[in-house]
């Protein structure tokens, strides 16, 4: 089976069947784990400690990365 055209993947038909995916992906529990992306977390102690800072991570997925950095203050 060939992969979809790219106007096959803007079908509704497809895009049910991708967001399907996504929930029991992220429903069976955390798919990377509780633990901050080491390099996140390098960079996190390299750059941002110390004073008071404010951060926008987006795309978070379940937040383990955004936790790590809440937690820093």
């Amino acid at each position: 089976m060939s992969p979809p055209s790219r106007i096959e993947e803007c079908s509704p038909k497809f895009m049910a069947a991708a967001a399907v995916d996504w929930d029991d992906r992220y429903r069976s529990g955390w798919a990377y784990g509780k633990q901050p992306n080491h390099f996140l977390a390098a960079a996190a102690t390299a750059y941002l400690s110390g004073a008071p800072l404010r951060v926008l991570s987006l795309g978070e997925g379940q937040g383990r990365n955004v936790v790590h950095l809440a937690a820093m203050g």
